[in-house]
């Protein structure tokens, strides 16, 4: 079985936690996948403690998308790092981790409406 996780820097703040919670369970509606939301840091659930629970479901094979726009320090050490991690603790999990949002012209459509409202 394969599973998604959607991971987001995290905040302490609470509406925050909850757009991002949003936007997880409207990913998992509309493509019918496994798929968990995971925090960093600053808010639950954390990153191994999906892993965990996906493991627990019986899944093998495990998506990481970082919900962030750029690439930087989280993208290019951080997340890479946390990711191998969890390979050493999980053998039978084969991850791969997917590029962030980057510039794409849905992106630039979306500050541009956002611009003219």
């Amino acid at each position: 079985m394969k599973g998604i996780i959607i991971i987001g820097h995290g905040s302490r703040n609470k509406e925050a936690q909850s757009q991002f919670i949003q936007v997880v369970d409207k990913v998992r509606e509309k493509t019918q996948l496994v798929v968990e939301g995971a925090f960093m840091e600053l808010a639950e659930p954390g990153f191994f403690d999906v892993i965990k629970k996906l493991e627990d479901m019986g899944i093998i094979e495990i998506t990481v998308y970082p919900l962030f726009l750029f690439s930087g320090v989280h993208i290019n050490e951080d997340i890479p790092q946390m990711i191998g991690e969890a390979e050493q603790k999980h053998p039978g999990i084969m991850f791969r981790m997917l590029e962030p949002i980057g510039v794409r012209e849905e992106l630039i459509n979306i500050v541009v409406n956002s611009i003219k409202e």
